[in-house]
């Protein structure tokens, strides 16, 4: 793959995607079919059997790491292993889900960054997260 956009190179079909719709600093059509289909990861850890709940029955529990942005709480993700070890770059753990399991996972009121700190990326706020989940549906 050619190199593109301040040195990045797509890795697979959801960073092309996403290099498109970043030039229009938008959610398009193509790039939240992606988002939902692909394999994303996240910060975070399952939470073990003695963690969870009996509440919680048939559902795994997963603690997404985040921090707060401009006073709005952002759940970082990315579109591949490399892009999160770029982001860390120390040993933290992370999980890798389909893309609609982990942005369901997420609480509402709470977005998504895709690929911080990478030079191509796209802020996902609550409210768009949440349309974008329940145009999906």
């Amino acid at each position: 793959m050619s190199e593109t956009a301040e040195g990045f190179v797509p890795e697979n079909e959801l960073e092309s995607i996403l290099l498109q719709a970043a030039q229009e600093s938008k959610l398009t059509q193509p790039l939240k079919r992606a988002l939902i289909s692909a394999t994303l990861y996240a910060l975070g850890r399952v939470r073990d059997a003695a963690e969870t709940e009996s509440g919680m029955q048939g559902r795994t529990k997963v603690d997404l790491y985040g921090a707060s942005t401009g006073g709005i709480r952002m759940i970082p993700v990315f579109t591949s292993e490399r892009r999160i070890s770029e982001f860390i770059r120390t040993d933290q753990p992370y999980i890798a889900l389909p893309g609609r399991d982990l942005l369901e996972m997420v609480e509402p009121g709470i977005g998504v960054v895709v690929n911080p700190s990478s030079a191509c990326g796209l802020e996902v706020h609550p409210e768009e997260l949440r349309a974008l989940l329940e145009s999906m549906t």
